[in-house]
C-alpha cells in the first residue's frame, strides 16, 4: 500500500526519491536489507526446533 502511495505523491517529481526520503525519515523494509518473508521461515523454523526438544 505505501509503494503505491508513494509512487503517486513521487511519479512527477524532479527530486532524488532516496534523499526525498531520507530527509522526510521514511525507511522501509527493502531499505534496510529486511524481508517478512525471511523472518517468518526463521519463526517456524524456531518452531520445529522447539516440538524437537
Amino acid at each position: 500500500m505505501f509503494k503505491e502511495l508513494w509512487h503517486a505523491i513521487t511519479e512527477n517529481s524532479s527530486k532524488d526519491l532516496k534523499e526525498f526520503k531520507e530527509k522526510l525519515g521514511i525507511e522501509n523494509d527493502e531499505d534496510l536489507g529486511v524481508s517478512l518473508h525471511s523472518f517468518s521461515d526463521l519463526l517456524q523454523h524456531g518452531k520445529k526446533r522447539a516440538r524437537g526438544q
